[in-house]
Formats: C-alpha cells, structure tokens, sequence
C-alpha cells in the first residue's frame, strides 16, 4: 500500500525536516517525495515538444539530486530528446503531461534511503496534421530511488527499474541494446516499414469486419476502465496481460467453455471461486491458439483491412528467441492515419502506440491483429 501520493506540479524546494511548514513540520517521507517528484517531472518533461509551454516552466524548476546523478541525467536528457525526436518525426508526439508519485516502501538509516515508489502518467498528445486529438496516453511504472542527505536536504543519488522490464513508458530510456538498434537504423526502418503498412490499410477500401459475436465497444469499454485500476472481481497475476484481455473478451460477450481441463487449448474459463483458470485464459500463445485454431474465434485482420477498435493483438517480444506469442493487448483506438494504439497490462499503459512500441525495440517487426 502506498504511504504518500503527491500530484506533480510546480514545485517549491523542500524545507529540511524538522522547519516549520504552514505550521507542522516536513517529514522524511514528504522530503523523499518532493525529490523523487521534481525527478520524475524532469525526465518526463523531455518527452515533450520543443514548443510546449510546459518543457519551458519546468526547465526552471529546482532540482533535487546529487553532483553525480545531476551528470548522468545531463546525459540520459540528450537521449531522451532524441528518442523524443525519433517518436515525433512518427508523429508521436506529446504537448504536456500529469504525473503522481506514490511512495510504496522506505528503507532510511538516517543519511540514506531507499524507496520503492509507483509513477502514474497521463500525456496529452499533439492533435493529427487535420487538427483531429489524438488519445492521450497514460502508463503506471514502479522504480526505485537511492537518496543521499546532504546539508539537511534529501537528494536523488539514483533512480533504477527492474533491468528485465522491456515493456517501458515512452518516457524512459530503454537498454543500451535498444539504443544501438536506433542508432544503426534498425529500428527507423521497421518504423517506415510499419507506417507504409498503415498508410496502405487506412487508404484500401475495407473487405469487411468479420465478427463472431463479440461486442467491440465492450471490449474497448472494459480496457479503458480497468488499464490502470484492475477489476477486483478477478485475480491478477505477476504477467497480466492475457488475464486482462480475457476479461475484456468476457465483457465483450465470449462465452466460456469447458470447464474440466485447465491445460487444455480447446477450453477457455475462468474459476471465480477456486484459484485455477485454463492456461488460454492468462498465457498469450495459449489465447491465440484457441481463438484462432481451436474456436474459430479470431479472425485474422486480412491485409489490407484497416485496424479496428476492440481487435485483439498478439506480440512476439523481441528479446525472446521463440515463434510462440509472447503478448496480448486490446487495440482501443486508430487515429486519423489508421495508426493503432494499444491498451494492456503488465505493464499497465493506455493507448500506448505501436510506433513507441516499436522504437523501444519490444516487439518485433511482426505482430498480429484479430477480428473477433
């Protein structure tokens, strides 16, 4: 459970603890936050374009960290901006941002802490070259702070996140494997690559949306509301991304079927009341197998038909070595260009693009899209 939230804005500089603030005194925890606060601010603040007036404000605010963090983010930020300007020239781009920071955990001996702490984005994209809005795109990212104190103020010494974790916010700097991907024009020509395959889907007449039932708009309904705040009417687990696309599928009007045999790729149901569910339920190549082979539930969005709201699709991680499905994710919106957006979880992202996805080097150059 959290033990401190704050909504990032402007920041004032912390007082040290023990000063009298609005008549009580500042606590460690509340120090730990505003710094971890002015951090976060700092490097989501690179994602944005040049103009926005909020890049402006924000280069002025207080920073909270020491000698040697301020040197490295003094480099991450040349590469943050060049990821920045990698996404834009995609038509990625973003105008402003919200953020709040909740403190998860803290390990202090006095003049060192550690926190654990969760991040909650929401970034407001640049409108489409008609003028048309983009959907906002919003992610929830834990990471952990190492602060130092000195001169009785509490500064940032570093800022890390699980190394295992590929599936990051546009925010964040990927692996040092990613960035030499981009820098060797791997990863731009898969970009055009995508943006040819798009511009080819949105301008070919549609061959026709094939439904087996399923209602799109739940599907997408049941996404939009439970990205972030998981349903409580279901267990998550540790890789949730099937289990909620599941969810959503069951919203959307999937029946279930079986019932008996929990590893079998012909049976898809959940047990509310006893811990167990089919594999096909939480695992993505399980879920692909019996949509497409064994129910005939899937079907599988012919080239060039254009993406469509509420179809359901499947990623091969590009970091593993295997044909099988690695990813499941709800497309929840297709903007003007008939470029798709996703929403999933582990890690929890809405309307997150399949451009950032692919500049982060997650997913490889091919994935698939199904009607359902």
């Amino acid at each position: 459970m959290a033990i401190g939230v704050v909504l990032i804005g402007t920041l004032a500089a912390a007082p040290a603890v023990g000063v009298e603030s609005s008549g009580s005194k500042v606590t460690v925890e509340e120090q730990l936050q505003t710094a971890i606060s002015s951090e976060v601010e700092h490097r989501n603040a690179q994602a944005l374009s040049p103009s926005s007036p909020q890049l402006l404000d924000l280069s002025k605010a207080t920073a909270f960290r020491t000698s040697a963090q301020a040197k490295k983010v003094a480099g991450e930020d040349a590469q943050l901006r060049a990821q920045r300007d990698l996404l834009s020239r995609f038509d990625e781009a973003f105008t402003n941002f919200s953020s709040s920071v909740a403190l998860d955990s803290v390990s202090s001996n006095g003049t060192s802490s550690t926190v654990q702490f969760t991040e909650t984005t929401m970034m407001q994209r640049t409108a489409d070259s008609s003028g048309q809005a983009r959907p906002d795109y919003g992610y929830v990212f834990h990471a952990t702070a190492v602060l130092q104190k000195e001169g009785g103020s509490w500064l940032i010494a570093s800022v890390s996140h699980d190394a295992a974790n590929t599936d990051l916010p546009e925010t964040v700097l990927p692996s040092q494997a990613v960035l030499a991907a981009r820098a060797d024009g791997s990863i731009e020509k898969m970009l055009n690559k995508q943006k040819a395959d798009v511009a080819l889907r949105k301008s070919a007449r549609s061959m026709g949306t094939q439904s087996l039932g399923a209602n799109r708009a739940a599907v997408v309904d049941y996404a939009m509301k439970y990205w972030q705040q998981h349903n409580p009417a279901y267990r998550s687990i540790p890789d949730n991304c099937t289990n909620f696309v599941s969810q959503a599928l069951s919203a959307g009007g999937w029946s279930q079927t079986g019932g008996l045999v929990y590893t079998s790729n012909s049976e898809w149901w959940y047990n509310g009341l006893l811990p167990v569910q089919t594999y096909t339920w939480v695992n993505a190549e399980d879920l692909y197998q019996f949509g497409f082979f064994n129910s005939n539930r899937f079907v599988m969005n012919q080239y060039p038909e254009p993406y469509l709201a509420g179809d359901i699709a499947f990623f091969q991680w590009h970091t593993e070595l295997s044909d099988k499905m690695d990813h499941a994710a709800v497309l929840t919106f297709v903007d003007a260009s008939g470029m798709p957006y996703f929403t999933e979880n582990t890690n929890d992202h809405v309307n997150k693009s399949v451009v950032a996805m692919m500049a982060g080097y997650e997913i490889t150059g091919n994935w698939e899209a199904f009607d359902i």
